[in-house]
């Protein structure tokens, strides 16, 4: 039995990963990954019903890893889709706190089970045998208990919830992205006019090394957007400012970090330089 569930859990793998990835989500897509989900998870009890685990070790396997793999992609799609739903075409402050609310309401969701999810974070297995074993039925949470109770032969007391930390995480990644590129709309809403994009018509007369330097100042420095917000798309709002070529703003770090002396070279200039404004203007 244990072949006949790698080959599925492997083959699932690679389907999410070709077809259903981060990249690729939207409506149409998540109905049909939901739909390659449920496939799998009855191919599975199919094959589930067939045999018996050959040993103590592949039981746990299957239900710490192979069946929340599954189940875990599962909820995670049918969150995303309601996500999507609710998020229309609401503004970017709108849909960022519906982002925040659901992030919120699933770390509360978790709270209760803060030792189960610190322990599979850890990647600890001291205690598979009582949390992935069916024989341990009085150890289910009481809150999963209505859902397992109905195919008991299909459960254990945690593999529901090592599903949950699974979709989890992956909601995680999928809302990072999705606050990235609502702070990128945000700020293209303020730099960039679809209709003329030079319409600043300003140009960076300074050595493009020392606007590299101040892009970093800034996003180290967590002037904008309390830091949270990527350098390469600092990058590309300053590069559409001053109408400047940043693509290659991470190698041009690495020559500012291999300075010897005065890597912060023009952040001394321009203190030194508003100080003499300052004086000059005082006298």
């Amino acid at each position: 039995m244990e072949a006949a569930l790698n080959k599925l859990l492997n083959q699932f793998i690679n389907i999410i990963e070709e077809h259903y990835s981060i990249n690729q989500i939207n409506l149409p897509i998540i109905s049909i990954a939901i739909d390659c989900c449920e496939k799998h998870i009855i191919d599975i009890r199919k094959v589930f019903g067939t045999y018996n685990f050959d040993s103590t070790n592949a039981e746990v396997k299957f239900f710490k890893y192979q069946k929340p793999v599954i189940y875990g992609h599962l909820k995670y799609y049918l969150h995303i889709q309601s996500y999507l739903i609710y998020k229309g075409s609401g503004s970017i402050t709108q849909q960022r706190q519906l982002v925040d609310n659901n992030i919120k309401k699933l770390k509360k969701g978790l709270k209760p089970f803060a030792e189960f999810v610190t322990y599979c974070k850890q990647g600890r297995s001291e205690l598979d045998e009582y949390y992935y074993l069916r024989k341990n039925k009085s150890l289910w949470p009481i809150t999963y208990r209505s859902a397992c109770i109905y195919d008991p032969d299909f459960s254990t007391s945690h593999d529901e919830l090592r599903a949950e930390i699974v979709a989890y995480d992956l909601i995680m990644k999928f809302y990072e992205k999705e606050l990235e590129t609502l702070r990128i709309k945000e700020l293209n809403a303020y730099v960039v006019d679809s209709s003329n994009e030079n319409k600043f018509n300003l140009e960076w007369t300074s050595n493009k090394i020392d606007l590299v330097e101040l892009i970093y100042a800034l996003q180290t420095s967590r002037a904008i957007q309390n830091g949270k917000i990527s350098i390469t798309t600092l990058a590309n709002v300053f590069g559409t400012v001053f109408n400047t070529d940043l693509s290659n703003i991470h190698r041009t770090y690495v020559e500012l970090k291999s300075r010897k002396k005065d890597r912060c070279k023009f952040m001394k200039y321009l203190m030194v330089a508003l100080e003499n404004r300052v004086i000059t203007e005082e006298s």
